[in-house]
């Protein structure tokens, strides 16, 4: 199967002086090219222009490592950054030296001059002997009954007590990554575990029927009980000398499993010994309840012979039920046939009621059959579009119908301990995560827990998701979550392009060597550094992401200082003078928030020598000096006093002199009338003084 189609189901505080030693690592350029040698943790000289393919696994290319610090030869895994890597499980094992595991010795995240980037690097012991079984579909010399249960099956089961002890599982049990440690080939170990998620590289074979119904990236994560089985499928191999089912496609050998059981599918028609029969109808039980346990296989190790497993069928309806052409008898094989046709699956349930009809007459279990009313009369009052609440409904049906298997939700399926990775995953290949976020905020999740036959409390990483999602701020939302699920996750902020920041202290350093390759119009702070500082330091940047979401320019700009600035004095670490330059040149809100234009000028000249200190929290304190601040405000608002009260008299000397104008032209009309009134009077008398 190509790489692409991995993630698709079957069926389709730290000292100053550490930290400047780290400012100058991060300081260095990034040179296209390649290099003779990449240091890692000081000790370890990896070769980037000497490659081991045979040592490659899926998500991670070996290379030979030179080095004085351990007595046997190294060899280094480098993980191109495609895939989240098992941190947890990786800093477990790292320095363990147990029988049965590939010794992990050291890791580090360096810069990688063939990818141009900072990469996850793994060193681990070299075996001398190579690998059991080059590919999955090549054969080698057997290995005898007796030698494999006498010397190897302790080995292996120290090996998984190993890990449960660590609460970690292997998930990466095959054949093809099982090495011989010695050069005579007689001292067998799993492989690297940690590359890559959780199964997402197994091959279905050595994968359980649920499991095998997942995405890969959402296949689960901490289940001893499918080390089991994929061990049995090894045990089954290594006593062939070959894999049986290498020439069988996975729809044709997962359609086998199901009809006839994991044992008859991979053993077919070849003999095995009756004692061996016992051990792997044990271990590759389809049923989780009757597989074998360590415990179990650990006696038969030591020579107690155990009853039979025999996997019990479910009920089988009285008579069939007709969907997409074929003839279902079997309330799992309903479910996963609706799953595989989702499109279809709604008219099964709501046109002619086919399915709970069938389940009443055909399986008559009325029990079932009223759920699954109860779900379609639930599923109605979800406040969402009727493609939501048709998708929800088939999901819980499938799940009602077989609850050991994954969600199956549209194009994902996953199982709930891997949803975290399952988002990751979705998100680094830049795929749909709509069906994610519905799965959780529309309660599918919540129904396979409740649907369990043992009783489990939701986990409450699932009800802090399903807030988050609903608050698709900066900071928070689907970025958010991401974190919060993943918290080994290197941020995957473009900002931090090249480097490999997958601790809070990581992220000034990443920036300020960045700040020349960036344009430095846009902000240093986005919604995945957002999300990442508020998950990583969360109790001391609640105020500074909740003001960077402010409308007002200035709050939101003084909130990115501020969230940028609380981590270089946290962190005591030194100067940042590309960082403290872009930073610089955006503070314009801020200045512009000032009312005094002397004071806006003087900032404006005070900034620059602040930024050649390379110092965050002394620029976040000359702009928003609370007394500089609480000045500014009260001279403006002064000024503001004196303004009004000089526009109040303004207003009442121009009302008075409109006032006086009205006077001035009522006296002139009065002096004006008595004037012309005289001089009629005198007009008068003169004529009449005339006519006498």
């Amino acid at each position: 199967m190509e790489e692409e189609d991995k993630d698709a189901p079957l069926t389709e505080n730290a000292s100053s002086g550490a930290d400047e030693k780290q400012n100058e690592a991060f300081s260095e350029k990034i040179k296209v090219g390649k290099a003779s040698s990449v240091v890692v943790k000081e000790h370890y000289n990896v070769l980037a222009d000497s490659p081991l393919p045979e040592l490659d696994m899926p998500g991670a290319k070996a290379y030979e490592v030179v080095t004085s610090r351990n007595d046997n030869e190294c060899f280094a895994l480098v993980c191109d950054g495609k895939l989240p890597i098992r941190s947890k499980a990786m800093i477990s094992l790292r320095g363990v030296n147990k029988a049965g595991l590939l010794p992990l010795v050291d890791s580090g995240a360096s810069y990688w001059p063939n990818l141009n980037q900072e990469c996850m690097i793994i060193i681990y012991e070299r075996p001398l002997g190579g690998k059991v079984m080059t590919s999955m579909d090549s054969t080698f010399e057997p290995i005898r009954e007796n030698i494999l249960i006498e010397k190897y099956g302790n080995i292996f089961i120290d090996a998984i007590r190993e890990l449960y002890v660590r609460n970690i599982t292997h998930r990466a049990i095959r054949i093809d990554n099982m090495y011989y440690m010695d050069e005579g080939r007689t001292n067998i170990v799993f492989g690297d575990c940690v590359t890559s998620p959780s199964a997402y590289f197994q091959p279905l074979c050595c994968e359980t029927i649920e499991s095998s119904m997942a995405n890969n990236a959402g296949r689960d994560v901490n289940t001893l009980a499918d080390d089991i089985y994929s061990l049995g499928v090894a045990i089954l191999m290594l006593y062939l000398g070959e894999n049986p089912v290498a020439n069988m496609k996975d729809v044709g050998l997962f359609e086998a499993k199901k009809t006839n059981g994991s044992y008859a599918a991979l053993v077919g028609k070849r003999t095995i010994s009756k004692n061996l029969v016992e051990c792997l109808r044990g271990m590759l039980s389809d049923n989780p309840k009757q597989r074998w346990t360590l415990e179990t296989f650990e006696a038969w190790v030591g020579g107690r012979r155990l009853s039979p497993v025999v996997t019990k069928i479910g009920a089988r309806a009285k008579r069939s039920l007709e969907f997409n052409g074929k003839s279902y008898f079997y309330i799992k094989d309903i479910a996963y046939a609706m799953a595989t046709n989702w499109d279809s699956a709604i008219d099964l349930i709501k046109g002619e009621k086919k399915l709970e009809v069938w389940v009443r007459r055909g399986l008559r279990n009325n029990f079932l059959a009223d759920a699954i009313v109860d779900i379609e009369k639930e599923t109605k009052d979800i406040s969402a579009s009727n493609r939501i609440i048709e998708d929800v409904t088939i999901a819980k049906i499938c799940m009602l119908f077989d609850p050991i298997a994954p969600i199956r939700y549209r194009t994902v399926s996953f199982f709930p301990d891997g949803f975290g990775v399952m988002l990751s995953v979705t998100i680094l290949k830049e795929q749909d995560v709509s069906p994610i976020i519905e799965v959780v905020s529309y309660g599918v999740v919540d129904f396979w827990y409740e649907n369990q036959l043992v009783s489990l409390a939701i986990p409450k990483n699932i009800e802090n998701a399903r807030s988050f999602f609903k608050h698709t701020i900066i900071g928070y939302g689907l970025e958010r979550v991401l974190y919060e699920l993943n918290k080994t996750l290197p941020c995957q902020s473009s900002l931090l392009r090249g480097y490999y920041v997958d601790d809070i202290r990581k992220v000034l350093p990443a920036l300020d060597d960045n700040a020349k390759n960036i344009n430095q119009q846009q902000w240093p702070v986005d919604r995945h550094l957002a999300a990442f500082i508020g998950c990583h330091f969360r109790e001391q940047t609640i105020e500074q992401i909740d003001a960077i979401n402010n409308i007002r320019p200035d709050y939101s700009t003084a909130g990115m200082l501020s969230l940028l600035a609380v981590l270089q004095w946290k962190m005591g670490q030194g100067s940042l003078l590309g960082l403290a330059s872009w930073v610089g040149g955006l503070m314009a809100p801020i200045i512009d928030s000032y009312h005094s234009k002397d004071r806006r000028l003087r900032l404006e000249k005070e900034i620059p020598k602040i930024v050649r200190k390379g110092s965050l929290p002394d620029l976040y304190n000359l702009l928003d000096n609370k007394e500089e601040r609480q000045l500014d405000t009260s001279e403006y608002a002064a000024v503001k006093v004196e303004f009004i009260s000089a526009l109040k008299e303004y207003s009442i000397l121009k009302n008075n002199n409109k006032k006086r104008d009205g006077e001035a032209q009522e006296v002139g009309q009065q002096i004006s009338a008595i004037v012309s009134f005289i001089i009629m009077l005198v007009s008068i008398t003169i004529l009449l003084v005339m006519r006498l």
